[in-house]
């Protein structure tokens, strides 16, 4: 398994229509998306079944999440110190704040209605697709 600290070898349980991942193939890795029960890797059209992919081998990895992918939905950064990083998403009359720190991958979102603090969301997210479905069960729109 790599363990660079930057990726991770995703478990079965983990894959979900949209999951985004990595599969190396002849020495390079290939971003691919699981989609209908597939792996379709998004430069080559290659179709196999997640029963061929040897998990155990260093042949699949997910990126943990990070500042890149944060920022790509829509947040802009705040400001990070030792606990993390801060980040905000302006939604017209509601702003979000996002508080994530890569040890061990926690991350808190709030909301600012009104001068109201509601915590939407306080958990694990390892990955950009976790964040995602979570985004998407809080009602934050990408």
């Amino acid at each position: 398994m790599e363990n660079d600290g930057k990726y991770y070898t995703p478990t079965i349980e983990e894959f979900h229509v949209g999951f985004e991942y990595e599969v190396k193939k002849e020495e390079s890795w290939f971003r691919c998306f699981y989609s209908q029960g597939s792996l379709v890797d998004i430069y080559y059209k290659y179709n196999d079944d997640l029963d061929s992919i040897d998990f155990e081998a260093d042949t699949i990895r997910v990126k943990y999440l990070d500042q890149e992918d944060i920022e790509s939905l829509g947040f802009k950064h705040k400001v990070s110190d030792n606990a993390g990083g801060y980040w905000f998403k302006d939604n017209y009359t509601v702003d979000y704040y996002f508080k994530h720190s890569s040890l061990p991958n926690s991350l808190i979102i709030t909301s600012d209605d009104y001068g109201n603090t509601i915590v939407l969301f306080n958990g694990i997210i390892k990955n950009k697709s976790e964040l995602i479905k979570v985004l998407k069960q809080v009602n934050i729109n990408e």
